[in-house]
């Protein structure tokens, strides 16, 4: 399972880097400085949001395959 679970982060990672590889391409062809500025800080944010919100899920009190309590049913 962890197995698994490695290769589809690095499949998503690979596709991530080829959408961030072609912004750039089409930024450098326009040479346009703040459009490139631009794409950097997406990146950046998707970056930082992506990596809080897994130490949030990972290092959370709470998870989201814990059970619901039981009402002592």
């Amino acid at each position: 399972m962890f197995v698994a679970a490695v290769l589809v982060g690095l499949r998503e990672g690979l596709e991530a880097s080829l959408v961030i590889g072609i912004l750039y391409a089409a930024v450098n062809r326009r040479s346009a400085t703040q459009a490139r500025t631009t794409v950097t800080l997406g990146v950046v944010r998707a970056a930082l949001i992506c990596t809080t919100l897994g130490a949030v899920l990972t290092f959370g009190r709470s998870t989201l395959l814990t059970a619901p309590p039981s009402r002592g049913e």
